[in-house]
C-alpha cells in the first residue's frame, strides 16, 4: 500500500468513527463572579453523583448521554432540575448563589445560549477535583403541626403579560397566574422570548399570600 493509500485509509477509518464518538450532549454549568457568597463552593450533582465543586467565577463542562438527567447543586430543599440532553447539543445552566444559615447555597437555572456565551467570556474553567465525599443536605425535622404543611398562595404578574413562570426549574404556567408553593425558599424565574429573564429568590410561609410583579426589560 502506498503512502497516499495509507493516509486515505486512516482518514476513512477516523471518519467512520466520528458518529459513534459524537453522540453525547454537553451541559455547561457556570457561576458568575460575584462578591456575595464568594467564599462558598457549592457542589454540582448529575443524577445524584457529585461531579464538581464550583468556585466563584468558574465553569464546568459535562458530557452526558442523550436523554433526561437530573442536575442540582447543594441548595437545601431544592428539587433537581430535569435537563433533556440531546446528541451534539449544549445546554447552559447558571449557578445562582443564595446565602443563609446553611452551607453551600447554590441553585441551577437554565440560561439561553447567547446570554451564557457572553457570561462565559469572563470566566475560567474549574480546576478543582471532585470531592471524595458528597455533600448531603440535612433532612428537615418532621412536624405534627398541620398548619406548617399548608402551601402558600403566590400570584405572579408581569409586564408584558404572557411570560413563562418557572419555579425551582419547573414550568408553572404563564403570567398572570396564581400558583401554590410549599413552605421554604424558592427560585422564581420569569422569561419571555426577546426580553431579559427575571429571577428572584423568595421565602414563603405556611398559608401565606404573596404577589410578584415582574417587569421584563429589553436586552
Amino acid at each position: 500500500m502506498t503512502g497516499m493509500n495509507k493516509t486515505l485509509a486512516v482518514f476513512t477509518l477516523a471518519a467512520s468513527c466520528l458518529p459513534a464518538l459524537a453522540q453525547n450532549g454537553t451541559v455547561i454549568v457556570y457561576r458568575p463572579s460575584k462578591f456575595t457568597g464568594s467564599a462558598l463552593k457549592p457542589s454540582v450533582y448529575a443524577d445524584g453523583n457529585q461531579v464538581a465543586r464550583l468556585e466563584n467565577g468558574r465553569y464546568i463542562s459535562l458530557q452526558l448521554a442523550p436523554g433526561k438527567h437530573n442536575l442540582e447543586s447543594s441548595m437545601k430543599n431544592a428539587a433537581p432540575l430535569e435537563v433533556d440532553v440531546k446528541p451534539n447539543e449544549t445546554v447552559y445552566l447558571e449557578m445562582v448563589i443564595l446565602t443563609g444559615n446553611w452551607r453551600g447555597g447554590g441553585r441551577l437555572i437554565p440560561v439561553g445560549q447567547d446570554e451564557a456565551k457572553t457570561a462565559l467570556l469572563k470566566l475560567k474553567p474549574s480546576d478543582k477535583p471532585v470531592a471524595e465525599t458528597s455533600i448531603v443536605p440535612q433532612q428537615e425535622p418532621a412536624t405534627d403541626n398541620p398548619q406548617a404543611e399548608q402551601p402558600a398562595t403566590v400570584t405572579v404578574k408581569s409586564i408584558p403579560e404572557g411570560a413563562d413562570i418557572n419555579v425551582d426549574g419547573k414550568f408553572m404556567g404563564s403570567t398572570p397566574s396564581t400558583i401554590q408553593l410549599s413552605v421554604g425558599e424558592h427560585l422564581v424565574l420569569i422569561e419571555k422570548e426577546g426580553l431579559k429573564s427575571w429571577h428572584r429568590t423568595m421565602t414563603v410561609s405556611a398559608g401565606g399570600n404573596v404577589t410578584i410583579n415582574a417587569t421584563l426589560e429589553k436586552p
